[in-house]
């Protein structure tokens, strides 16, 4: 289990050794960009650098952006539109399109 005020090493986004900080404010330089989950990190026991995805709960995944939901070409409705022409529209002239349900 990961301590909040257990110190770690990490390398930066400029791939520079740097340390120690808590694991707050290592975390805390995840939220500013400074350090990822791609970043190698050391605290004491550990054998070995790792990368700070590899240590279970040390930087959790950002949250995924949120879908844009697509039409559903089955229930919602679409605008059939008007053929181009060379000539010019005639601002008076009804509309031309039409909701059409497939």
């Amino acid at each position: 289990m990961i301590e909040e005020n257990q110190q770690w090493h990490y390398t930066d986004s400029n791939g520079q050794q740097a340390g120690p900080v808590t694991t707050t404010e290592l975390r805390s330089l995840a939220d500013e960009g400074q350090v990822s989950r791609e970043s190698m990190v050391w605290s004491e026991g550990m054998e070995n650098w790792s990368l700070a995805s590899q240590v279970e709960g040390l930087i959790p995944p950002k949250p995924a952006a949120p879908s844009i939901p697509q039409p559903n070409p089955m229930t919602e409705p679409t605008v059939a539109q008007p053929a181009p022409t060379s000539a010019v529209a005639n601002p008076y002239a009804p509309p031309t399109a039409c909701l059409l349900y497939t």
